[in-house]
């Protein structure tokens, strides 16, 4: 029988595919994680601030293409996942605010369902509806299937698409504060940074890896946010959890490691910040991770 843990992790993982997926630019795949991102939640009433941020994403899709049924469906699902975060992350929830302003978005809400009413796209909430269901079905008949050797599968799929490697994504309409020339030199610049692996650097913060790319620190931020849609600490954040796990996954030596270790071979001094990190990306704790791998491959 599969656990709440291994549920937990898999959220984690429908999770960074779906965005990854959005950054990257194809919609229709990332579109397909995040709603078994929803499922999932609504199966194990598990999320974290960033998983929750999966309804940010859905949202803008049913915003975008008129889909009042949707956009009311995942406006609710938002909303109810912050009486779980207020108990589970209540050192977090300030940062609920920065995402979306929650009382705006019940204002919004109500003024959506009371068009929804009077609209014929109410009809579009049927299929929605229907594609939930089903899906849940098909979780519910899959659920009794060996679990880890799946898991290791999507982490291995994670892998391919954990460093951002810039998308051609479109730059906001809204802002266009720097020049073309500087955002792709930026981007080239960011590349580099990933393909070397100086995102294990130590102590690296914002204004030093601007100053690496010979640019500044608010040219480097703007890249960051408009064109990957992270902070520079979510990009750190992501970039390192996701080459320990590979890692963790691909060579058993790691599995010996103790987790102190591990934060330092990923770049972080803190090993209370580094299970934080690993928790929120994978959705389990780094010695159950170990824990768990370490019993599949039958290591003792």
């Amino acid at each position: 029988m599969v656990n709440n843990q291994d549920y937990n992790s898999l959220t984690a993982v429908y999770f960074y595919l779906g965005k990854l997926y959005w950054l990257k630019g194809n919609r229709a795949e990332s579109l397909v994680y995040l709603n078994k991102v929803d499922s999932m939640i609504n199966k194990v009433q598990f999320t974290t601030p960033e998983i929750r941020s999966s309804y940010k994403y859905l949202i803008t899709d049913a915003t975008e293409n008129g889909s009042l049924g949707k956009r009311l469906y995942y406006s609710d699902q938002f909303l109810l996942t912050n009486s779980t975060l207020n108990v589970d992350f209540a050192m977090l929830s300030s940062k609920i605010h920065e995402e979306y302003d929650t009382e705006r978005l019940l204002e919004e809400k109500q003024l959506w369902e009371n068009k929804l009413h009077n609209d014929f796209y109410f009809l579009i909430a049927t299929p929605v509806v229907i594609f939930l269901l089903f899906f849940l079905v098909i979780r519910l008949r899959n659920r009794e299937n060996k679990f880890p050797g799946k898991f290791i599968k999507l982490l291995k799929k994670f892998r391919k698409y954990y460093y951002f490697l810039i998308a051609n994504k479109k730059t906001s309409e809204k802002k266009k504060t720097h020049s073309p020339e500087i955002i792709e030199d930026i981007k080239e610049k960011l590349k580099k940074f990933e393909e070397d692996k100086r995102f294990l650097d130590k102590n690296l913060t914002l204004p030093m890896v601007a100053k690496m790319f010979g640019r500044t620190h608010s040219q480097l931020s703007y890249v960051l946010n408009e064109h990957l849609n992270v902070s520079f600490t979510q990009y750190l954040k992501v970039l390192r959890i996701g080459y320990i796990t590979n890692l963790l996954v691909e060579n058993k030596m790691y599995l010996q490691y103790k987790v102190e270790n591990l934060a330092q071979e990923c770049g972080m001094s803190s090993r209370q910040l580094f299970s934080t990190h690993f928790f929120e990306i994978n959705g389990i704790r780094p010695i159950e991770f170990i824990k768990n791998r370490m019993k599949e491959i039958g290591e003792n």
